[in-house]
C-alpha cells in the first residue's frame, strides 16, 4: 500500500477481520481516506491458503503471540494458554475457517439490552453477514452469492466425520444442512470461508479478499509491524495513534475518527493506557483519568472447550494422511489435483444441542478426526484417533482483562474465570456424557477403540469434574470487554453506534464490543461488525467523492457529501441539520378526526438493473454514478492469494461476484432511476428480497394506540396497528413522535378533542367486546426474571364506554428499561 504522511480521515488499530471488512467499505465503497496499523505480518506468502495449513500450524510460528492467563483458583491454579492472531485478516488468516453466525436468539438479545431500534436485532444484522458472502452451496433468504468472502463446505470428508453424522441422528438429532439458516441445532456439516480457485480449494481470509484489491488506491494505508501503544487525546477528543514500527515512536492524526480493532483483549488494553476506564485501576498505575468507565476489561466472554479423546482404526480419519509418507502423497495430491485429505480444514462437522432436552442449543460438540489437544494437556501420544470437543455456547461465568503496568510492552492480565459459574460446569459434565455415548452408538462404534481422555475407569461426576477442570481451554473466541450497552448501565462502553462514552473520536469496532457471546465461532460475527460500523461512520460523516447523499441503512437520515476530489478535511465535519418538527396543529387535526395522516405514497420498487453491482460496494448513490478515480490495482500475493484477484470464486454471469463490475451507462435516460429511499434501506446492503411497500392509508374510528411494550391506554376491543405499517401516529418510548407530547398530555388532548366532537364522529360501542391482546414480549434470556420475559403487564380490561369527556385521571406507569445482564438471572 502506498505510503504517505497525509491526515487520515479514519486511523485504525488492528488489521482483523473486523478491519479489514470496515477498510474496504470506508475506502472502496465511502471514498474515506484510512490508515490500518497492524503489529504483526501479512501472510504474503501464502502459507496459511492450505486448508489444512492451520492444524500444523495453529498457535505456532510468527502468525500468534502465546501468552497464559493469571493462575485461575477455580482450576486449582491452573493457567490456560491465550493464542492471539498476530497477522493482517486476524483470525480469518490462521483460524479453522469455520463460518457460523449464531442463534437468531443471540441478536434479538443484543437488540433487547442495548435498545429497540438501534439496529442490532437478527433481521437488522443479517444483510451484512449475506452481503459479504459468495456461497457456494446455499442461496436463500439467509444466505448471498455475490459477495467477496466464499463460503463452502469443506473440500474433503473422511470417513470419521460421516459416521459421525450417522450416530448423530442414531442418537435422535436430526440432520442439519445449515447452521446458519433457519435454526442451529441438529448435526451435520460446517461451512467454511474456503473457495475454489484454479480448481483448488484454498483459504479466503479477509486482507487477501477485500484489502488486497484495493492495492494501489490512495486512499488506503496499511502498515505492518506497527504496534499500537495509545490513543493520542486532546482536550477529551480522541486524535490520533500513537505507535512504534521500526524502532521508532511515531502519532498519526485521524481527521474524523479513531477505531480500535486490536481484539479484545488488546482494544481493551488500548483504552487503558489511553487513560479510559475504571478510574481506581488506572491511578494505581499513575495513568491521567480521562473518562471513568468501570466497564472496560470486564465482561469478557470466551467459550470454554474440553474434549474426549477416543482412539480410531488408523484409515478412518487424517492421522496417515499427515504423517509419514502420508503427507508427502497428500501434498503431491493437492498441488497436482487440487483435492485430497489437504482440501479440508480438518474441523468438519458439529452437533447443536442441549443435553438437558431444550429446544436451543447450548453446547456445541464439535468433531475433529484426529487427535487434537491443547498444548498443556499431556499424556496422549500421537496415533489414529478421533476427539469430540465440548464448548459451552452461552457460558454465564465472566472474566476480565486488567492492566500489568503502564509500560504498552507488558502483555495484560487475562482472567478466563471458566466454571466460575458451578452451572457452567454441571453443563459441560451432562456434555462429556453425551459424547461418550454418542462414541457407543452406530456406526461410530465400529471404528472406536479405547477412550483416551478421560480414560474408562472415570465415570462418576466426581471424576469428570476434576477432568474438565484439569483440561478446559479456550476455544479462542473472546468477546465482551468494551461492550455496548444503553445509558443506564453503568458498565457499558459503548453507545449503540459504537462510540466511546465520554470521549469524542473514538470507536470500537471489533469483538470487543460485542454485549453478549454469540452461539459459535466469532470469525462471521467480526465480518458483520466491520461492516456495521462503516455504514454507521458513513452515515454519521462526509463522504469524500461524490456530490450525492449518503442514507443510512439504519437510521434513514440523509447526509450531504462533499464534491469530488476534494481533499480530507482534518477537522470534523459539521452533522446535518435536524429537520424541522412536523406540524402540531395537524396532528391534532388528525386526532379529532380519527384518520390516519395521509402518509408519503408507497415507495416503488427499483426496476432490475442492467448489470449487477459490486455486493461489497453497494452504492449508496444513484445508479450511474462514476467509478472512484483510481481503480484497484492487483497485489501479488503468491500464487494462491493472487488467483483470488483473477478467478471469481464460483461461476457466475461477467459483473457478479468479483471487485470488477461494469458500471451502468451514464447520461440522462441510459439508467435505472435512483432507488427510493424506502428501497435504498434495504439495498445498501445487498441482500434479501425488498421490503413491502406500505400500505395505502385507510380511515379508522379506533382510538390510536401503540404496539410498545407498556403502553396501557388501549380501550378494549380496539385494534392495535402497527405505526410503521399502518401510518398510526408512533410512539417512540412514551413520547408521541407526530406531536412532542409525552402519553399523558396526548391522551388528555385527545379526550379534550373528542369531548367537542358531534356525536356522529365519535367512536361507536363495540357489539362484541375483546379481550385485549397483551403486547408482545420482547426476546427473553434463558432464565430472565418471569417479569422481563412476558414483558409489561397488560391493561385491564376495560369496559366498552367511549373515552371519558374530561382529562384522564389514571396515570400510565412508565416502560421500564430493560434489566442489566450482570445479574446472571438475565444472561441470554
Amino acid at each position: 500500500m502506498t505510503k504517505s504522511d497525509d491526515m487520515f480521515d479514519f486511523v485504525i488499530a488492528g488489521g482483523g477481520s473486523s478491519a479489514c471488512v470496515a477498510a474496504a467499505r470506508l475506502v472502496g465503497e465511502f471514498g474515506f481516506k484510512v490508515l490500518v496499523l497492524e503489529r504483526g505480518v501479512a501472510d504474503r506468502a501464502g502459507k496459511m491458503s492450505v486448508p489444512y495449513a492451520h492444524m500444523k500450524m495453529a498457535g505456532r510460528g510468527r502468525f500468534f503471540s502465546n501468552h497464559k492467563s493469571s493462575p485461575q483458583r477455580r482450576l486449582g491454579g491452573r493457567a490456560p494458554l491465550i493464542a492471539e492472531p498476530k497477522v493482517l485478516g486476524g483470525g480469518s488468516t490462521v483460524g479453522a475457517m469455520i463460518y457460523l453466525r449464531g442463534q437468531r436468539e443471540d441478536f434479538d438479545s443484543w437488540a433487547y439490552y442495548v435498545g429497540r431500534g438501534t439496529g442490532w436485532s437478527y433481521e437488522d444484522v443479517l444483510p451484512h453477514f449475506t452481503a459479504l458472502e459468495a456461497n457456494e452451496t446455499f442461496n436463500n433468504h439467509f444466505h448471498g452469492i455475490n459477495g467477496q468472502i466464499p463460503v463452502s463446505g469443506p473440500g474433503h470428508i473422511c470417513p470419521t466425520t460421516r459416521k459421525f453424522l450417522l450416530a448423530g441422528q442414531s442418537r435422535g438429532h436430526d440432520l442439519n444442512p445449515d447452521f446458519n439458516g433457519e435454526r442451529q441445532n441438529g448435526v451435520g456439516l460446517f461451512q467454511h470461508t474456503l473457495g475454489t480457485i484454479d480448481q483448488r480449494m484454498v483459504r479466503a481470509d479477509a486482507f487477501k479478499r477485500l484489502l488486497a484489491p484495493l492495492e494501489g488506491n490512495p486512499n488506503l494505508e496499511v502498515r505492518t509491524g506497527a504496534r499500537v501503544t495509545r490513543v493520542a487525546m486532546e482536550g477529551g477528543r480522541a486524535v490520533g495513534l500513537e505507535y512504534v514500527m521500526g524502532g521508532r515512536r511515531q502519532t498519526v492524526r485521524a481527521g474524523r475518527e479513531v477505531l480500535l480493532a486490536a481484539g479484545t483483549y488488546n482494544t481493551a488494553k488500548l483504552l487503558m493506557l489511553s487513560g479510559i476506564g475504571g478510574a481506581a485501576q488506572l491511578r494505581e498505575h499513575d495513568i491521567q483519568v480521562i473518562a471513568d468507565l468501570p466497564g472496560v476489561g470486564a465482561n469478557v466472554q470466551d467459550h470454554p472447550q474440553v474434549p474426549v479423546v477416543a482412539a480410531t482404526s488408523p484409515d478412518s480419519g487424517y492421522f496417515e494422511h499427515f504423517t509419514g509418507l502420508g503427507r508427502y502423497r497428500s501434498a503431491a495430491q493437492y498441488r497436482f489435483f487440487g483435492s485430497g485429505p489437504a482440501t479440508s480444514p480438518g474441523v468438519e462437522a458439529a452437533l447443536f444441542f442441549d443435553p438437558d432436552g431444550g429446544a436451543r442449543p447450548t453446547v456445541q460438540l464439535v468433531c475433529v478426526p484426529s487427535v487434537s489437544l491443547d498444548r498443556e494437556i499431556r499424556g496422549v501420544r500421537p496415533t489414529g484417533g478421533m476427539t469430540l470437543i465440548s464448548s459451552l455456547l452461552r457460558p454465564r461465568a465472566r472474566g476480565s482483562v486488567r492492566l500489568k503496568s503502564a509500560n504498552p510492552k507488558d502483555p495484560p492480565v487475562i482472567e478466563t474465570n471458566f466454571f466460575g459459574q458451578p452451572e457452567d460446569l454441571r453443563l459441560m459434565i451432562a456434555s462429556l456424557v453425551s459424547a461418550r455415548e454418542l462414541l457407543a452408538t452406530a456406526p461410530l462404534d465400529k471404528i472406536v477403540g479405547a477412550e483416551l481422555l478421560p480414560g474408562a475407569k472415570k465415570q462418576s461426576e466426581d471424576d469428570l469434574s476434576a477432568f474438565a477442570l484439569k483440561t478446559v481451554t479456550s476455544a479462542h473466541h473472546p468477546v465482551g470487554s468494551a461492550r455496548m450497552g444503553p445509558s443506564h448501565d453503568p458498565l457499558a462502553v459503548l453507545d449503540p453506534r459504537l462510540a466511546v462514552r465520554g470521549v469524542d473520536g473514538l470507536r470500537v469496532i471489533d469483538c470487543a464490543a460485542v454485549p453478549f457471546i454469540p452461539s459459535g465461532d466469532t470469525n462471521a460475527v467480526a465480518f458483520m461488525l466491520g461492516s456495521r460500523a462503516a455504514e454507521i461512520l458513513a452515515a454519521d460523516h462526509r463522504a469524500a467523492n461524490d456530490e450525492t447523499k449518503i442514507e443510512s441503512a439504519d437510521t434513514g437520515v440523509a447526509t450531504p457529501t462533499r464534491p469530488a476530489g476534494s481533499p480530507a478535511r482534518s477537522e470534523p465535519e459539521a452533522k446535518p441539520k435536524p429537520k424541522a418538527k412536523p406540524d402540531l396543529e395537524a396532528g391534532l387535526a388528525a386526532v379529532a378526526l380519527k384518520t390516519v395522516p395521509a402518509p408519503t405514497p408507497p415507495a416503488q420498487k427499483t426496476p432490475p438493473r442492467t448489470a449487477p453491482l459490486d455486493p461489497l460496494r453497494p452504492t449508496l448513490a444513484p445508479v450511474g454514478t462514476p467509478p472512484p478515480e483510481h481503480p484497484p490495482k492487483r497485489l501479488k500475493l503468491g500464487r494462491f492469494a493472487a488467483a483470488f484477484q483473477r478467478h471469481p470464486p464460483t461461476d457466475k454471469p461477467a459483473g457478479q461476484g468479483g471487485a470488477k463490475t461494469t458500471p451502468p451507462p451514464e447520461g440522462p435516460g441510459t439508467g435505472p432511476p435512483p432507488a427510493p429511499a424506502a428501497v435504498q434501506q434495504v439495498t445498501t446492503i445487498g441482500s434479501g428480497p425488498p421490503k413491502s411497500p406500505a400500505p395505502e392509508p385507510v380511515e379508522r374510528a379506533e382510538t390510536i394506540t401503540t404496539d410498545t411494550p407498556g403502553s396501557s391506554t388501549r380501550p378494549q376491543g380496539t385494534k392495535t396497528q402497527n405505526p410503521a405499517t399502518s401510518g398510526a401516529v408512533p410512539f417512540v418510548g412514551d413520547r408521541d413522535m407526530k406531536t412532542g407530547l409525552d402519553s399523558k398530555s396526548f391522551e388528555n388532548l385527545r379526550a379534550a378533542l373528542l369531548a367537542n366532537e358531534p356525536a356522529s364522529q365519535k367512536p361507536q360501542e363495540p357489539q362484541a367486546p375483546q379481550e385485549p391482546q397483551a403486547p408482545q414480549a420482547p426476546p427473553a434470556a434463558d432464565n430472565e426474571p418471569a417479569a422481563a420475559k412476558t414483558g409489561d403487564k397488560p391493561a385491564e380490561p376495560g369496559g366498552s364506554e367511549p373515552p371519558p369527556t374530561g382529562p384522564a385521571k389514571k396515570k400510565t406507569k412508565p416502560e421500564q428499561p430493560p434489566p442489566l445482564p450482570d445479574d446472571l438471572t438475565d444472561i441470554p
